[in-house]
């Protein structure tokens, strides 16, 4: 068993862009659809309009990220500015494309991997906190933390002090610096460095595009 641990970072460094003509179009045809069951999209229609696999809307859907497929949510999810570049310390920020929540097949007492909108703080760290493989590690050491995303929405900002390996096997010793709650409030553990803590209101409820799920990505 291995532990190593980082120094906290310094400020972060972000580049964000807008879909606002996007948006706008899109909001012109919402205020012309009728209220109701006729105002809803098929998955294919939604995925088309929002510009995202299937796949990601569906793992949206299911961790309660993406509550409808409609008009009007669709042109809120395209609404919201897209995170283009982010880093902490001088040093990019990974970002976790998180699966809905899955029960756990580990032999870990965590109830769930992945993410489920309105979940604890507890177990919204415990469930993407571990158990990872070494792959992503060194990236995530040296910003000192990973962005979490569900259905291209930042949904959590966690913080990372440490590591223990175990049978080649990752838990990163973390705190959630933010989380995603509704009505786009953010809920913070105060025990998380003010710096990431300030990370995280100035990106969760953002979007990251690209990526399906599990992985560790770039921005």
């Amino acid at each position: 068993m291995n532990i190593l641990s980082t120094a906290q970072r310094g400020a972060h460094s972000c580049t964000v862009s807008n879909a606002a003509t996007a948006a706008a179009h899109f909001q012109g045809e919402a205020s012309r659809e009728p209220i109701g069951a006729a105002a809803v999209l098929s998955l294919a229609k939604f995925s088309n309009i929002a510009g995202v696999d299937q796949r990601v809307i569906r793992a949206g859907q299911a961790s309660g990220v993406i509550p409808r497929l409609d008009l009007f949510t669709v042109v809120d999810l395209i609404s919201r500015p897209v995170l283009r570049n982010l880093t902490m310390g001088g040093h990019p920020v990974p970002v976790l494309r998180a699966v809905a929540a899955t029960p756990d097949t580990t032999s870990d007492p965590r109830p769930y991997r992945g993410f489920k909108m309105g979940a604890s703080m507890a177990d919204t760290l415990a469930a993407v906190d571990r158990w990872w493989t070494p792959p992503g590690r060194d990236s995530i050491m040296r910003a000192g933390g990973f962005l979490v995303a569900s259905g291209t929405v930042i949904v959590a900002v966690v913080y990372v002090s440490g590591y223990i390996e175990d049978a080649g096997q990752l838990h990163y010793e973390a705190k959630l610096a933010g989380v995603l709650r509704e009505g786009d409030n953010v809920e913070h553990d105060g025990d998380a460095p003010a710096d990431w803590r300030d990370l995280a209101d100035a990106v969760i409820g953002k979007r990251v595009l690209g990526g399906q799920g599990g992985n560790f990505t770039r921005l």
